[in-house]
């Protein structure tokens, strides 16, 4: 129906997995959207797939990433978070409003990732302690 009324954009190859919810505004290109997620108002996902359960905050843009499952990108209007350049999520990681990583960064499990923090290129994410240092 979202279609139809113009509301989505799909451009294929897309898959889509079972309970997706997809808010009006989205833009879908070359990527991979797992069951029971949510992909909320105006976010984009290019050539990126998305693990299941996950949540991805209105606005946000993914290019070319990958995320775990039960992923929660908490981006809003104001302050939108931006994926790209072969980033890599692990399972139930939480990144907060307004972070951008970019250019081969890997983010290990379970780690929340504050708003502010500046992530240099490159860089492998594997504790709290770590994460502290580009605060």
């Amino acid at each position: 129906e979202k279609l139809e009324r113009r509301m989505v954009e799909i451009r294929p190859p897309v898959r889509i997995g079972k309970y997706v919810r997809i808010y009006p505004g989205v833009s879908l290109s070359e990527c991979n959207i797992d069951d029971d997620c949510e992909v909320l108002e105006n976010a984009t996902v290019v050539r990126s797939s998305v693990g299941s359960g996950s949540l991805i905050g209105p606005f946000c843009q993914l290019t070319d990433t990958l995320t775990g499952t039960m992923v929660e990108l908490q981006s809003t209007r104001q302050h939108p978070i931006a994926l790209s350049r072969y980033v890599a999520i692990g399972d139930e990681v939480i990144i907060r409003e307004g972070v951008s990583l970019h250019e081969s960064i890997t983010i290990h499990p379970r780690l929340k990732i504050p708003t502010g923090v500046r992530i240099p290129a490159k860089t492998d994410i594997e504790s709290a302690e770590q994460l502290l240092g580009y605060l």
